[in-house]
């Protein structure tokens, strides 16, 4: 079964108030494990491979579905971001490392 732009669209919208729900915020300490939280560099580029051929109109039907779960885990990696982000800002710290 394939999914549609209105199903992501729905299950974004539903982890961002699952998320935000009760207005809390991530402690420090996992606000910044959620920031290390990344795509490896053999998926990074797997994902722009996919990307890439879906531009030419190359992607097979597995393709396109293996394309949409990056896309989808991208979006919600992006959502925990935002709010370790956020969590760390509203406790005065910075979302970076100290260099």
């Amino acid at each position: 079964m394939s999914r549609s732009a209105l199903q992501d669209k729905y299950e974004i919208k539903l982890w961002q108030r699952a998320l935000f729900a009760d207005g809390g915020d991530f402690p420090p300490e996992v606000a910044r494990a959620v920031l290390d939280v990344k795509f490896s560099e053999a998926d990074q580029q797997r994902a722009s491979e996919l990307a890439q051929k879906n531009q030419r109109g190359e992607l097979s039907a597995e393709e396109k579905a293996e394309m949409e779960a990056y896309v989808r885990v991208g979006l919600v990696i992006s959502i925990l971001w935002a709010k370790a982000r956020l969590s760390l800002k509203r406790a005065g710290q910075p979302d970076h490392p100290a260099a």
